[in-house]
């Protein structure tokens, strides 16, 4: 075993002292786009005794929305319900919007956002607050049902869903 041993300690000094060995290899450094979405305040229930004549309108703004996101392009909120044929009006406004300061994930200032109150009806995503983008914000969620007088008794449930896409 001694003469193998003393041959590769050899071949390997005489390797070291002529030439070196250099190992190398890439590191990529990916930054990914983060869209962050989060409704806070539950499930909530709107109840209504409709009116002799007329209209009448019911509010909740029990809930909060809240969004961040570290892109660069500019981004909108949509808001889609899954009821296709809803029997009753029902509105959501986003109130309030206040941005939390720039994302703290990236450190960079926030952008203003155009929003409007949207009635929703059908299932296809509705633009909700536009001109998002490199920023941690949130609204208050004021829902509203109008409820007319010919309106007869019963339930409407709706799955609302806010998404953040590309403009």
């Amino acid at each position: 075993m001694r003469p193998l041993a003393a041959t590769i300690a050899a071949t390997l000094a005489a390797s070291v002292a002529s030439t070196q060995e250099i190992g190398s290899h890439l590191v990529t450094v990916v930054v990914l786009e983060q869209n962050d979405i989060l409704v806070v305040g539950g499930d909530i229930a709107l109840f209504a005794v409709p009116p002799i004549t007329g209209t009448v309108t019911v509010t909740n703004d029990a809930c909060d929305l809240y969004w961040a996101t570290n892109s660069n392009r500019f981004k909108k909120i949509t808001v889609q319900t899954d009821l296709a044929a809803p029997r009753y009006q029902l509105t959501v406004d986003p109130r309030n919007i206040t941005e939390l300061g720039p994302n703290p994930k990236n450190g960079n200032p926030g952008q203003p956002a155009n929003a409007a109150p949207v009635v929703l009806a059908g299932a296809a995503p509705i633009d909700f607050i536009d001109r998002i983008k490199r920023v941690y914000a949130m609204c208050d969620l004021v829902y509203a049902a109008t409820i007319n007088a010919t309106d007869p008794p019963g339930t409407d449930t709706h799955t609302v869903t806010y998404t953040i896409t590309d403009r």
